[in-house]
This record gives structure tokens, C-alpha cells and sequence, in this order.
């Protein structure tokens, strides 16, 4: 998608950052981007299938979607993809991390170890609250956004109509007095 209404599809941008000071030397800016697309994540680690399946009557054979071995195979992957929508959010911060990689799977578990390791418990929460907030719709921000695109419609149009030497309407369809 190019446009949306005329205007250009941009990606979301970098939030802004969290910052801690608290008697450290420099302060530390955690700067946060939601993800846009799980296909890196699904590149890298597969979504568990089922191995087993079931037959019932009406349906035939089908995959058992409640086997304890899938279930459990369901909660590493999704506990895996959140930890790497974390490292993927926090790039703008330009973290080294010593113990996770990106492109390594088995290296993601230590990215809240290591957080954990630096930051006080309140700053991490801060932190992964931020990181919460990048990669979520809020109903309030929606509201508010289109609460903007609204008003900033309405000036332009109005821009628009004085320019155009064009008499206004009220809402009623007539002229607007002079």
C-alpha cells in the first residue's frame, strides 16, 4: 500500500524513549518502534504443528489442537515470538546486549535477564511497558487520532474554500451570511 486518502503509507515511528537517570553517569534512553510484521520472527522459528491427531464422527481426522505436546510446544513459540517482538522493539536503542542475538532463537530467553540485570525492577517495568505500548492499539490513541484527522480535514477544507473565493455553507446547506 502506497496511500491511504492521498497520503502516503508511512511505517509507525520511534515513540518516545524512556529515560533513567538515577545517579548513573549518563542516563539510560530506551527508545521503542512497534514491530510491523511478524515474517522475520516466522522466518526464523516455524509455527508448531500438531503431531497427533483425532477422529470423530463428524469431522473425520483432524489435528488435536488440545494434546498436552502441542499446547506445550504453543507456549515456547509464543513465549519465543514475545521475546523476540521485545529485542525487535528496543532496536532503536541500540542496545549490545552479551547474551542475545537476534538472528539466534536460542539466545532470545536472556533478553528480560538481561534488562533484569541492569535496570531496577520499577525501570523495567517502565521499559516493557513502553514496549507493550508500541506494539498495541490503544482505543484511546485511536480516538484521539481520529479525533485529529478530523479537525485538521476540517481546517484544510475550510483553507481550501475561503481560498477558492467560494461563499460557506452553514449546515442547513445555505449560504453562510457574509
Amino acid at each position: 500500500m502506497k496511500s491511504v486518502g492521498g497520503v502516503k503509507a508511512e511505517k509507525q515511528g520511534v515513540l518516545k524513549p524512556v529515560v533513567f537517570t538515577n545517579g548513573r553517569a549518563q542516563p539510560l534512553a530506551f527508545f521503542v518502534r512497534g514491530v510491523d510484521s511478524l515474517d522475520e520472527f516466522r522466518g526464523l522459528v516455524p509455527k508448531p504443528k500438531p503431531s497427533q491427531g483425532v477422529w470423530t464422527k463428524d469431522k473425520g481426522w483432524t489435528q488435536d489442537e488440545m494434546s498436552p505436546a502441542y499446547i506445550d510446544s504453543m507456549r515456547v513459540y509464543l513465549q519465543m515470538r514475545w521475546d523476540w517482538q521485545t529485542i525487535k522493539t528496543l532496536e532503536p536503542s541500540n542496545i549490545e546486549w552479551e547474551r542475545v542475538r537476534l538472528h539466534e532463537p536460542k539466545t532470545w530467553k536472556h533478553v528480560h535477564e538481561e534488562l533484569r540485570e541492569t535496570l531496577s525492577e520499577n525501570e523495567y517495568i517502565l521499559v516493557m511497558e513502553k514496549v507493550e505500548e508500541a506494539n498495541t492499539l490503544n482505543k484511546d490513541m485511536l480516538e484521539e487520532n481520529r479525533e485529529t484527522f478530523f479537525r485538521e480535514r476540517e481546517a484544510q477544507q475550510r483553507a481550501a474554500t475561503s481560498q477558492s473565493g467560494e461563499v460557506e455553507s452553514t449546515q442547513s446547506g445555505e449560504p453562510a451570511p457574509a
